[in-house]
């Protein structure tokens, strides 16, 4: 029997981001991701990514949307620390 840490890792990042984003209030306004997107409904931006996530952590395919809530969580923790 092996054991695959990276998906060990990932479901309990996933967790960690199930928490931080449960307890954090957002405004209506768009957050630029990257040059290239923008998030303009927050909730179902999160909702969406967290289940596609969770259902999907073994299956590299859908790793994109686990890599875009680390880059939201950073994006607002940075925005935090500036406030």
């Amino acid at each position: 029997m092996t054991v695959d840490f990276e998906n060990i890792i990932i479901e309990y990042e996933i967790e960690e981001l199930e928490r931080f984003f449960e307890n954090i209030k957002f405004s209506s306004e768009p957050i630029k991701l990257d040059q290239c997107s923008t998030i303009t409904d927050i909730p179902l931006f999160i909702k969406t990514h967290l289940s596609i996530s969770k259902f999907q952590s073994k299956n590299r395919r859908y790793r994109p949307y686990f890599q875009r809530l680390i880059q939201f969580r950073n994006i607002i923790n940075l925005k935090n620390e500036k406030q």
